[in-house]
């Protein structure tokens, strides 16, 4: 496929009618997803999916990150170093939610140049992973979408605060675990069955990694932890409270998709709570001997890859950890913001009187 790498073809394209103030930007919504993360992620009472994968990882590295993540917010510089992954991953996204928002070519093409943020001729030397790769997988996406998801649409919620009816798209959570820690967590896409309303949560992945299976996905807590938003955005709704997670997997390596649907139960969601509880705990016991132990077995990545950290993780262990005030946590424009007694209570109500 040729492209047009016009430099005022962005300019062209925002000034034609098929843009429109009230669409949904997928790309704002990343811009204001990745304001969050970086800002809140330098916080030692802050956690996520991805930074406790660091803490099971190894604790020496989960530490390392928070305080470089303290760093860079010191500093007007780059939050990321722009590479071809970053780059490629969220402009692959971007088409994926455009295309299934129903946006016509032209809408899904300029998105993605949106959220492209490398020379559009950049032609990295390793991989395939160049924008024109990248809009290549999408087209190639557009043929079987209406297959794996004809029967599908974007849910849309009801905004308790404003009012307004929004695509459940980028949706970002808060839970306070109210002794000090938080849990933030962010959601790509959330379908709803156009005859059953049964719910189904999408996750969007990009991988060199050819060996792709189920077994990477399966018993992920990335989506169960998704179910207390379900929950909340559902309440309304006459629908089960279960739901399934759709994993959708596009392996640069082979130019080609892979899939994996898993329900997700009432027992999924407590082992989520529980082990949240846990790894809080085992996160604030670090904090409180000042020592995060190494795992020198995970210094080389299952990729290859030697940690960042690798040689400066023997230095001496410092205390001066930033936690993230309350008042500025609360501040940011959370889709949704949850008291983990409110969660508990909840769910022990869906489990006396389910859906």
């Amino acid at each position: 496929m040729a492209l047009d790498l016009d430099s005022n073809l962005a300019l062209k394209l925002s000034g034609t009618p098929i843009f429109s103030g009230t669409d949904f930007s997928p790309n704002k919504a990343k811009d204001s997803k990745q304001r969050r993360y970086r800002e809140m992620a330098r916080g030692i009472n802050v956690t996520s999916y991805s930074t406790l994968e660091a803490l099971y990882e190894c604790p020496r590295k989960f530490q390392l990150n928070k305080y470089k993540s303290a760093e860079r917010f010191k500093v007007a510089v780059s939050w990321e170093e722009t590479n071809e992954h970053f780059a490629y991953g969220r402009a692959f996204e971007t088409g994926i939610q455009s295309t299934l928002l129903g946006k016509s070519w032209n809408q899904i093409w300029y998105d993605m140049f949106m959220a492209w943020d490398l020379p559009l001729d950049y032609k990295p030397e390793k991989n395939n992973k160049s924008f024109t790769q990248c809009v290549i997988a999408i087209e190639k996406f557009q043929t079987i979408a209406p297959i794996l998801f004809g029967e599908w649409e974007v849910f849309n919620f009801i905004d308790k605060e404003t009012g307004e009816t929004k695509p459940a798209a980028e949706l970002s959570m808060l839970v306070d675990m109210e002794n000090g820690y938080y849990f933030m967590g962010h959601m790509d896409l959330c379908l709803r069955h156009k005859t059953s309303g049964r719910l189904r949560v999408l996750e969007i992945k990009t991988t060199g990694n050819r060996q792709q299976q189920e077994a990477h996905y399966k018993n992920s807590p990335q989506a169960t932890g998704y179910s207390i938003i379900l929950d909340e955005i559902a309440d309304s709704l006459d629908v089960v409270s279960d739901y399934d997670v759709f994993y959708l997997c596009y392996v640069t390596t082979l130019d080609d998709f892979k899939y994996w649907e898993f329900p997700k139960f009432r027992s999924n969601r407590a082992d989520w709570l529980n082990t949240l509880f846990f790894d809080i705990q085992q996160v604030d016991n670090y904090r409180t001997h000042l020592f995060f132990p190494k795992r020198g077995n995970n210094c080389v990545s299952r990729f290859g890859y030697v940690c960042e950290y690798f040689g400066l993780c023997d230095l001496a262990q410092g205390a001066d950890f930033v936690a993230v005030e309350d008042a500025e946590i609360l501040s940011y424009d959370w889709n949704f913001q949850f008291k983990i007694s409110k969660i508990i209570s909840t769910q022990r109500n869906l489990i006396d009187n389910p859906r």
